[in-house]
């Protein structure tokens, strides 16, 4: 879990401590507190925001791999991010990039907007919730909702195809019809084709004698 927050400088704010209790921590406020802004200060420090403090800092307690990005696991994990002429990252005592941030801790920290496009179709939902039950049939239910949903996609698709072609039979049809209209407009009779093609015959024969 995250245990604690550090912002400094960081627009409205000056500086800001919180602390957090084990469970579901709530931020609430009118409008224009600032809430979204501490979210994206605290998802800056795990490289899924660009950092906008000066000093931000997070501890954390979470059981990571550190060994592929040669750290040493430490009981406490504390991420810094100091913003000058560019931004620099930390773990603990280790300059680390943006990139290896989001690989480090991207197992562990999930974050959904309702307003974003596609949020009930996203992973991460499902993510969320698999981290908060502990059901033995969760596990069961998942797959279940898997299945339907790799099928509702598929089922998607299928439409989408079923619907283009329509798009395509209408568009080819609408071509026919405006065809159908120009013959019509010149109303060829049976022969005419044959008896135009001599007149063009005698019309050069013609004109070579002129």
């Amino acid at each position: 879990m995250i245990e604690s927050l550090l912002i400094k400088e960081y627009l409205s704010f000056q500086e800001a401590r919180l602390r957090f209790k084990p469970g579901l921590v709530v931020f609430t406020g009118p409008s224009g507190a600032g809430k979204s802004l501490l979210i994206d200060a605290l998802l800056a420090l795990f490289g899924q925001r660009g950092v906008e403090a000066r000093v931000s800092e997070a501890v954390c307690d979470f059981d990571l791999d550190l060994e592929p990005f040669g750290i040493d696991r430490d009981e406490v994990i504390v991420v810094r991010a100091i913003k000058k002429e560019k931004v620099r990252y930390f773990l603990g005592d280790h300059a680390l990039s943006k990139r290896s941030l989001r690989q480090i801790f991207g197992p562990k920290i999930f974050y959904l907007h309702q307003k974003e496009q596609g949020f009930f179709e996203g992973a991460n939902l499902l993510r969320m919730v698999e981290a908060f039950i502990d059901d033995p049939g969760f596990i069961t239910a998942k797959e279940e909702y898997e299945r339907l949903y790799k099928e509702w996609l598929k089922t998607k698709q299928e439409l989408a195809d079923l619907e283009q072609k329509r798009r395509n039979i209408d568009q080819h049809r609408e071509f026919l019809e405006f065809e159908i209209q120009k013959i019509a407009s010149i109303d060829p009779k049976p022969g005419e084709y044959e008896e135009l093609m001599e007149l063009k015959k005698e019309l050069s024969k013609k004109e070579k004698i002129l």
